[in-house]
């Protein structure tokens, strides 16, 4: 028997309005998430080709589809759905979105740290968005380190600005996978500036030494 000072404790229990409010907030977010991919969803079926060049960076139209692709994968991260969050990425890269290259940048770089960090397997780009013979990464490190990859072609092009953290974690990519000898071409390429002459150095040495070479090198030939 259920003694009564035991449901009268139970009776005076308030609701943790914490796990409310967070409840709430993820719900909102998901909304959110929801209302940005339908609008993304109906320009890109709209205009599958991409969107034209006369939709200057004024248009308030081409402003709200800049904000939807930018927010879109931070709100599905945000309300806990990885599987979209990597979907949305994937979109934002792989449709015409007029976007500038330092956004796009952004948007690969942190496409590549979900990728290599947040714990799951992704599902690859649906093969009828690419281009006929291009490449398809088949997990989520060879997607990252081709992301990286291109990143860094980007910064010796000098289009984008250097970001030392592209290269640690184009470093971690490749260690996972064990084969580094892409990484030493990339190191090798890299503009003299971007990285001093002793940790160039070094690097050579650690990864050319290596017995055994990696078959990422047809990766590096991608963004060649």
């Amino acid at each position: 028997m259920i003694s009564e000072s035991l449901v009268a404790e139970n009776s005076e229990k308030k609701p943790d309005i914490r796990n409310i409010e967070e409840a709430e907030l993820s719900l909102l977010e998901s909304k959110a998430a929801q209302t940005c991919k339908v609008i993304l969803d109906i320009v890109e079926f709209s205009i599958p080709q991409g969107l034209p060049e006369n939709f200057t960076a004024d248009c308030k139209v081409q402003e709200t589809l800049n904000e939807a692709v930018k927010m879109l994968p931070e709100l599905w991260k945000c309300s806990d759905s990885p599987h979209e969050a990597i979907l949305s990425y994937q979109q934002a890269l792989l449709h015409q979105w007029n976007l500038d290259a330092e956004t796009i940048a952004r948007i690969q770089n942190q496409f590549a740290l979900f990728l290599l960090y947040y714990g799951g397997e992704a599902l690859p780009p649906n093969p009828c968005s690419q281009m006929d013979g291009s490449f398809i990464p088949r997990n989520n490190i060879e997607e990252a380190i081709l992301l990286l990859m291109i990143l860094l072609k980007r910064v010796s092009m000098k289009r984008i600005e250097w970001d030392p953290s592209i290269l640690d974690h184009l470093s971690f990519a490749l260690s996972l996978s064990g084969d580094l000898r892409a990484l030493a071409n990339q190191i090798e390429e890299l503009l003299p500036g971007f990285i001093c002459r002793k940790e160039r150095y070094h690097s050579f040495m650690l990864l050319w030494n290596r017995r055994r070479f990696g078959s990422f090198e047809s990766i590096a030939k991608i963004v060649a």
